[in-house]
């Protein structure tokens, strides 16, 4: 029974196996050129190698199956075999046959490529499943159950036979095959219980012949990869030796790869850090016929990723581990490995199965890499480095950042990339040791991937990895200042009229460079060239530099000395104004609470102003009056946001255009979208412009003197071709006057059409018929097509006939047709440059596009201020500002923006007084809980709104402007740099005392607080001290050192105040009014929050004891 079922098993799956070679043989897709040559050796005796003639085991088989098969169809075979139905089995072995198809498979499998191995490897699984079941079918199965309980049925756990078994255990095997055969034919004769021991042994002895050539087989992989297992770098370095390079992978010359994959590392080889999704060509399906759609498959570890990740099936290609995509997939699943830190690589085909073919039969000497596709890492994508709309998740800049540091370790230069919009920002300062404008400069660009220069200080390293824990930190080698010039001036970036660059001097070189580039000079700021060459570097690594750089959207950048407000890093963290504290997003921040904006470019243009506050008073009323003039036209900001809302994000999507990456459809939504910003200040503003204060709407109506270019070449865009055909089948038909080529062509076309619908008027008047007309049959058109029976010029010649019609090619006709050949092989060739040539004349005029971006930027960010005006809950004001030598801050009934009071609460305002007749500095007190820090909080973001142009939550705010904001708020140590709680208050509070001047706001809340008690005091009295002393700015100065206030209780240039609570003696509550009171508040009541906070009532009442003591003791000495 066993051995009938395993042959006809196998004499399904060998038919089977012969069916899918031939069938893959016709199809010829992407497989060797010795393909046919790997199928027939095994299952033909034509083969012209040397085996050809040898009997295998398998064929000896196959030779008897199929003269059993002819013998029972013969009409004369005997009745004998007739009434058997089964074919003479010859003796051969089970393993035999099953190596042999295992072998026969794994060679096909080693020539062909992905796309063509499912459907064989399925009916090999398939096979070896089956025949592992021992031959023994369900039906079978069933009805032995019934026969009796003596029978057993043994299975077996799947296994795929070794490849190359030593002839020892091929022996070995089929003698323990044999006996087992045997054993199984006895039992059916009689079911002894010495029978199934003997049969259980032999089962469990044959699984571990089995155990034992997996593991065999496992080894041999391992040394088949060794290389793999002990991973080293191209350098042959270790992961964990000094220099390793987890980029790159050392692979062997001589490893034993198939083609494909050795196409497949030689491209990982030295992108081992980076996922590739490698292309592949579409399968075949079950009936051998192209499956739609394209794939890109994962191989070896990438594909554990994405197994881990995105939950993608892993299985075996022979030798590596895989895991396949649709390429209509392939971005989601991109897009979700970029977002957890994973660098993701694109390899794409670079040509078509026809045109492999094609390349293969114009090569003479083929090597094993022409037989199959070409293929070739296209593109690398980085959390910093995306431009595709699929890939970029945010209207917020994803911004690459390279930072380079002098040996002294004060000099920082830095290079920060938009790479969506092609912006380069270049910085260089000089820092101070606690690297307080570089933290500046992290907390507002908030990079998402960061290059650094080797060498570096390690307290840099830990203070970038710190503040951007879910950024790319790359630590590389930087280009010296030298090399960075000269690789800008490679022609590519910056050519210069089309002429080559060589032999052209370094200023001349330069004057078609970007302004702030053009006239640098590599001694002055050298960090910042260095920073700038790792970029472009990096850039073009990724494939991407030229569409960048090219942009020449260079511009100089400084995180704080500008015509601006300077915040800090730990200005903008401690005062949450981009993000919160909590959980590092935006629900709570006043970024949150004033972005109104409907366009993506306008969002962020925001961000700026809301991190770079106005510093000049006429620059701030220039911007409130612009408020005032938008929010005092009923209904014109709702309606002007409700077109806004329409306009895509052009600012990136011109720099697509530049780069010529844009499909037909992306050109025309860009050309729809500026059409729409003309009719914006067209409807908008250009009616109110008599009506507007600001100069900045007045301009805005003329969109800064650009309206009229801007309409002009809109204009010559809608005129020169069909908008209407080219979204409806991406064609671009270009109207005469566009492209002189293309003109020139289709008139050419033209007329020899004309020429040919001539010629045949004159036969159909010749001839006296009007049935004559052309006929374009197969790939020969204009055929013209008489009756048989007339007569014709002996020089023409028959092309093709029916029964009745022969049609003609005339010397006229065979010359037009010729010239209409080639005049549309010129257009076709030339209608695919026809997208690049658009972009080419869109691109012309980047820098007024840009300009014209900029204005509606400001714009929309003008009506997001507006907005936080009209649509506040609460009193707000417009700040006034005023001019004076000392620096002076008045607000009434302040209240903070951005806190929700409890549910049946109210927020309570406060008063706040600085200046003029008031001392500049305010010490204060108040119990836990009292809202002190929410009120010094509240006045910086008071003075950050003012100074943006925005209203502020106040019924009255008169000041000065504030040049910068400090502030030294909570306790919290830094785990990263090794730095206490008590060395963090000190550093910020170092920045205050070295960059303090006395147009400054400097809030300190509970300084000292980290140390002893002595300790705590002494500092911050000596640095409240110097505040008053020394910088006489607005100072708002919190502590609970109530020995403090009795030391500046005389003073007249500070004023004592404390946040107001209601105490009851009796129960010991305490009840917080929130209200800022002259004077000092007599207890921090500490012991009364512990009781809020449930500390047990015994140990407070001790507490209590304790410090009513210390306090005793202290006001004894």
């Amino acid at each position: 029974m066993f051995a009938k079922n395993f042959w006809d098993r196998a004499s399904k799956y060998c038919e089977s196996l012969l069916s899918f070679f031939s069938t893959a043989k016709k199809e010829d897709v992407n497989t060797a050129e010795d393909k046919s040559n790997s199928s027939s050796k095994y299952f033909s005796g034509s083969s012209g190698s040397k085996d050809a003639t040898k009997t295998t085991p398998l064929k000896k088989f196959l030779n008897a199956r199929g003269a059993s098969n002819s013998t029972q169809c013969s009409p004369t075979s005997s009745p004998q075999s007739k009434s058997s139905g089964t074919p003479q089995i010859p003796h051969v072995k089970k393993e035999e046959i099953e190596e042999e198809i295992t072998d026969d498979v794994d060679d096909f499998m080693d020539i062909v490529e992905p796309s063509q191995r499912g459907d064989a490897i399925k009916r090999k699984i398939d096979f070896v499943d089956e025949s592992d079941d021992r031959g023994v079918s369900v039906e079978e199965k069933k009805k032995e159950g019934k026969a009796g309980k003596t029978k057993t049925v043994t299975t077996r756990t799947p296994t795929t036979p070794v490849k190359k078994a030593t002839a020892a255990k091929k022996r070995k095997m089929e003698e323990e095959d044999e006996d087992e055969e045997s054993e199984e034919e006895s039992s059916d004769d009689d079911g002894e219980p010495e029978e199934d021991d003997k049969k259980k042994k032999h089962t469990s002895m044959m699984r571990g012949i089995r155990r034992t050539r997996d593991t065999e087989k496992a080894k041999e992989q391992e040394r088949r990869h060794d290389w793999l297992v002990n991973i080293r770098d191209a350098q042959m370095r270790r992961p964990g030796e000094p220099g390793y390079d987890p980029s790159t992978v050392y692979v062997p010359e001589n490893a034993m790869l198939k083609p494909f994959e050795r196409q497949f590392w030689d491209i990982k080889k030295n992108n081992y850090d980076t996922v590739i999704f490698f292309k592949v060509t579409p399968s075949l399906d079950a009936s051998h016929q192209y499956q739609k759609g394209r794939f890109y498959e994962l191989y070896e570890n990438d594909a554990d990723i994405g197994h881990e990740h995105i939950g993608l099936r892993v299985s075996r290609r022979v030798n590596m581990r895989m895991a396949g995509v649709p390429e209509s997939h392939f971005i989601p699943y991109a897009s979700k490995l970029i977002s957890l830190g994973y660098k993701i690589g694109r390899v794409d085909q670079l040509e078509t199965a026809i045109g492999k073919e094609k390349r293969q039969k114009n090569t003479s000497n083929k090597s094993v890499k022409d037989n199959i596709i070409r293929r070739e890492l296209t593109k690398i994508y980085t959390a910093g480095t995306l431009v595709d709309e699929g890939l970029i998740n945010s209207a917020s800049s994803a911004f690459l950042l390279s930072v380079c540091v002098s040996h002294t370790g004060n000099c920082v230069g830095t290079c920060l990339v938009d790479t969506a919009t092609g912006e380069f920002n270049l910085s260089y300062f000089k820092d101070d040791n606690h690297l307080t404008t570089l933290e500046t400069l992290l907390t507002q660009t908030k990079p998402k991937e960061v290059l650094y220069e080797s060498g570096i200080p390690d307290v840099m390293v830990r203070m970038i990895k710190r503040i951007l824990y879910t950024a790319l930190v790359h630590s590389r080698s930087f280009p010296k200042e030298l090399d960075t010039l000269n690789i800008l001036s490679q022609q590519k970036y910056f050519p210069t009229d089309g002429k080559s660059s060589d032999g052209v001097s370094g200023d001349a070189k330069r004057k078609n460079w970007p302004e702030c580039l053009s006239s640098y000079q590599e001694s002055t700021k050298p960090e910042m060239l260095k920073s700038l060459g790792a970029c472009v570097r990096y850039l073009e690594e990724l494939k991407m530099d030229v569409e960048l750089v090219s942009l020449k959207n260079f511009k100089m950048f400084h995180p704080t000395e500008r015509d601006t407000m300077a915040l800090d890093g730990q200005s903008l963290q401690n005062l949450e104004i981009l993000n919160n504290s909590r959980d590092g997003g935006e629900e709570g921040t006043l970024l949150r609470l004033l972005d109104h904006c409907k366009t993506s470019f306008g969002k962020r243009l925001f961000t700026k102003w809301l991190c770079f506050p106005l510093l000049k008073a006429a620059d701030i009323e220039e911007r409130l009056k612009s408020i005032d003039d938008l929010s005092g036209i009923p209904n014109l900001i709702e309606n002007m946001r409700k077109d806004l809302s329409c306009l895509p994000d052009v600012e990136r999507m011109i720099s697509r255009v530049h780069a010529e990456t844009v499909r037909v459809s992306d050109l025309i939504h860009v050309l729809e979208a500026f059409e729409l910003i003309l009719d914006i200040v067209r409807k908008y503003v250009v009616p109110n412009a008599d009506k507007f204060q600001s100069r900045v709407l007045r301009e805005m109506s003329d969109l800064g003197g650009m309206m009229e270019q801007m309409d002009k070449c809109l204009v010559e865009f809608s005129e020169g071709f069909n908008r209407e055909i080219a979204k409806k089948d991406g064609t671009i038909v270009l109207k005469k006057g566009m492209e002189s080529d293309y003109d020139s062509i289709m008139e050419e076309i033209e007329k020899t059409q004309l020429l040919l619908q001539a010629f045949l008027q004159k036969q159909k008047k010749q001839y006296k018929s009007s049935t004559i007309c052309y006929k374009d049959i197969n790939k020969s058109p204009y055929q013209l097509e008489f009756p048989k029976a007339t007569k014709v010029p002996s020089e023409w010649y028959v092309v093709s006939q029916t029964k009745t019609m022969n049609r003609y090619y005339t010397p006229e006709i065979k010359e037009w047709v010729k010239k209409l050949e080639h005049d549309n092989d010129t257009l076709v060739e030339i209608r695919k440059t026809i997208l690049s040539r658009l972009c080419k004349r869109f691109d012309a005029n980047y820098g007024k596009w840009l300009r014209v971006i900029e204005q509606v930027a400001t714009l929309d960010a003008l009506l997001s201020l507006s907005m936080s005006k009209v649509s506040s809950t609460g009193p707000v004001c417009r700040p006034v500002f005023t001019e004076s030598e000392s620096s002076y801050l008045s607000i009434q009934e302040l209240r903070h923006p951005c806190v929700v009071p409890r549910a049946g609460g109210d927020f309570i305002p406060n008063d706040i007084q600085l200046g003029r007749d008031n001392p500049m500095t305010v010490l204060l007190t108040g119990p836990n809980m009292g809202g002190k820090s929410t009120l010094l909080r509240q006045v910086c973001v008071a003075a950050i709104m003012a100074q943006m142009g925005c209203y502020v939550t106040a019924t009255s705010c008169e000041m000065t402007p504030i040049d910068r904001i400090f502030t030294r708020l909570g306790a919290n140590d830094d785990i990263l740099t090794g730095h206490s709680t008590f060395m963090v208050e000190l550093q910020e509070t170092s920045n205050i005392m070295k960059h303090a001047t006395h147009r400054s706001l400097v809030i300190m809340d509970e300084l000292g607080r980290g140390t002893s008690t002595f300790d705590g005091y002494s500092i911050a009295y000596s640095v409240l001290d110097h505040l008053v002393r020394q910088v006489n700015c607005c100072t708002l100065f919190s502590t609970h050192y109530h020995m403090l206030t009795s030391e500046y209780e005389n003073n007249e240039k500070v004023g004592l105040h404390h946040m107001a609570c209601f105490v009851d003696e009796e129960q010991g509550d305490v009840t917080f009014l929130y209200k800022l009171t002259p004077g000092v508040c007599p207890k921090s009541y500490g012991m009364n929050v512990a009781k809020m906070a449930g500390i047990d009532g015994l140990i407070t009442s001790r507490a209590d004891l304790v410090a009513q003591e210390f306090e005793r003791s202290s006001h004894q000495r």
